[in-house]
């Protein structure tokens, strides 16, 4: 894998995962909208409490995952530009 093809996979992964982010972040935000309720059964309460428990989570990995990403993605431009820079570089020798 060339590292432009390796610069375009992260990319696209980054748009994934941001995406993942943002499904689940609204989910969370509407389990605990309705965790507001005050009238809700004991018993359902705990499980949306549970509920949001694990989708906090998820959201908090993938966010720990996506920032994995962007720092490879950043780690790849600064060699593709160096790699730019010797093949131009080599062109004036």
């Amino acid at each position: 894998m060339t590292i432009r093809e390796k610069r375009d996979d992260l990319q696209a992964r980054i748009l994934k995962q941001d995406t993942v982010i943002s499904v689940a972040s609204d989910a969370l935000v509407q389990l605990q909208g309705e965790l507001l309720d005050e009238e809700l059964p004991a018993k359902k309460r705990a499980s949306l409490e549970r509920k949001i428990a694990k989708a906090e989570e998820k959201v908090s990995k993938a966010k720990a995952k996506l920032a994995v990403m962007t720092r490879d993605f950043a780690e790849v431009g600064r060699l593709l530009n160096l790699q730019t820079a010797l093949a131009e570089r080599a062109m004036l020798d």
